[in-house]
């Protein structure tokens, strides 16, 4: 991204360089003053840009990564049952709840004796039993008031505690 600014930055300057170069008539001197005014306005708010990125950049990559994967029969299940907005939801409420998440695997599983299907949310998350335990608790309770039954019941929640 970085490589990207400068070379945008670069290109700016290089066509503000070339049109400060060019013979201007005079009867254009309040136009190119405009142009040349807009120039050094874009200039500088480029370069404001570029420093707010670099800036920022730090925090940003110091971030943990978390992993998602969706299979396709996953999407696929809850497609056919109008359940991808709570599929949506499950991701948004596991990262609000489960701070030291770092992987969540969504896949079809099926009960062989009721012949029963539903999507289950399978997390790897880092922490005390205790502490993710809490976590689990605060995410049920906000997965029961939001999503109506039976939905609520085809998206489930497992625990890899690492």
């Amino acid at each position: 991204m970085s490589q990207t600014l400068s070379d945008f930055f670069a290109s700016d300057l290089i066509i503000g360089d070339l049109y400060s170069r060019l013979p201007i008539d005079r009867k254009w001197k309040t136009i190119s003053g405009s142009i040349e005014e807009w120039m050094e306005n874009r200039k500088e708010s480029l370069i404001n840009l570029h420093n707010l990125i670099e800036t920022l950049k730090p925090q940003l990559s110091d971030e943990p990564r978390i992993e998602i994967n969706q299979t396709a029969e996953a999407i696929l299940f809850c497609a056919k049952r109008s359940l991808i907005k709570y599929l949506g939801l499950a991701e948004m409420l596991i990262r609000e709840h489960f701070t030291t998440v770092r992987k969540i695997s969504f896949s079809v599983e099926y009960d062989p004796e009721t012949s029963d299907q539903w999507v289950i949310a399978d997390i790897e998350v880092y922490g005390e039993i205790d502490q993710v335990i809490a976590w689990e608790d605060e995410f049920v309770k906000e997965w029961v008031a939001t999503v109506p039954y039976p939905e609520r019941n085809k998206i489930r929640l497992s625990c890899d505690i690492i």
